[in-house]
């Protein structure tokens, strides 16, 4: 709730701001005009608009690159807005200078649902060459991932001596496997287990998108399996066993800065791309531990204190 009060406030002040130029265009003096527009050409690299998809990690990445941003100088502010197809074109439109994005998840959405499993640098060199002639650049991934993975308690994982993928081959017409709904349909999901191990599940238990259902599914052992996210807080705080891909079979889903190619200068690209190189999955762990818990601790403080941590800030 707190995040969509924040939208909420921010679509109102963004209503408002639009009305109020409005009003100032009609009474100023075309004489102006051009001293106007010299003016904004001069500010434009100053001032950086992060972009957030609605989901509370991407709000925390996004204040963070604001406030790194923030303290070397530059105008920033924060947009949530919805998901990818809402982000991505508002991004190529202006109105987005920069989104914190997930190399495999952009690729993938880029190319229409079509990409191909490839190691993290692959996936973001690939990003860069489909996205450069829509003005966009992409900066330096992060070792930070929030990836697809398949996780088990600890004592079931022993009693059936699970550590990889594989080893459930021959095992897994007793089990069940808990994950959303698009999990059972997609290549990264059942179907990809099938083809790549052929792994063929005895029941699906559908739950969320790496949720609290999801959680109690595996915790209570309704599910022997279940998908999750890779910064999901129980993998850290509960210390259940990711399961590790011997045959690679998800995307790589590396933090990595997606911006305009026009609206980043070199020291806002030299900011972005020194947050990534502190940045690590245990970094999103404990931020999704911090912010998207029943009681969320403001994530200006969260990013505040860990760009100080890293030596970021002073």
């Amino acid at each position: 709730m707190r995040s969509r009060r924040w939208m909420l406030t921010t679509l109102l002040l963004l209503t408002a701001a639009v009305v109020l130029a409005a009003c100032e265009a009609d009474d100023a003096d075309p004489d102006d005009a051009d001293a106007e527009v010299e003016d904004d050409a001069d500010t434009d690299t100053d001032s950086v608009t992060v972009g957030a998809f609605d989901f509370p990690e991407s709000l925390v990445l996004a204040t963070l690159y604001a406030e790194a941003l923030e303290d070397a100088g530059y105008d920033t502010e924060v947009q949530q807005a919805g998901q990818r197809e809402a982000l991505i074109p508002a991004l190529e439109a202006g109105d987005v200078d920069v989104l914190p994005e997930y190399n495999g998840n952009a690729l993938d959405f880029v190319l229409g649902g079509e990409a191909e499993v490839m190691d993290s640098d692959e996936t973001t060199e690939m990003l860069g060459a489909e996205v450069a002639d829509d003005g966009l650049v992409v900066l330096d991934p992060a070792e930070a991932e929030n990836g697809d993975e398949l996780a088990m308690l600890p004592e079931r994982a022993e009693e059936l001596s699970v550590t990889e993928v594989s080893d459930l081959v021959g095992q897994e017409d007793d089990l069940t496997i808990a994950g959303a709904p698009e999990f059972a349909e997609r290549s990264t999901g059942l179907v990809g287990l099938e083809e790549v191990y052929g792994l063929e599940f005895g029941d699906f238990l559908q739950t969320d998108a790496c949720g609290p259902e999801t959680f109690e599914a595996l915790s209570s052992g309704a599910a022997d399996v279940a998908r999750l996210c890779s910064t999901d807080p129980p993998i850290l705080e509960e210390g259940w066993v990711v399961l590790e891909e011997d045959q690679p079979f998800t995307l790589p889903n590396n933090i990595v800065p997606l911006g305009r190619d026009d609206a980043l200068d070199d020291g806002a690209r030299e900011v972005l791309n020194d947050v990534s190189a502190e940045l690590t999955t245990e970094d999103l762990q404990d931020f999704n531990t911090r912010f998207g818990g029943e009681d969320p601790e403001d994530a200006a403080a969260i990013v505040t204190e860990w760009l100080a941590e890293v030596g970021l800030i002073d």
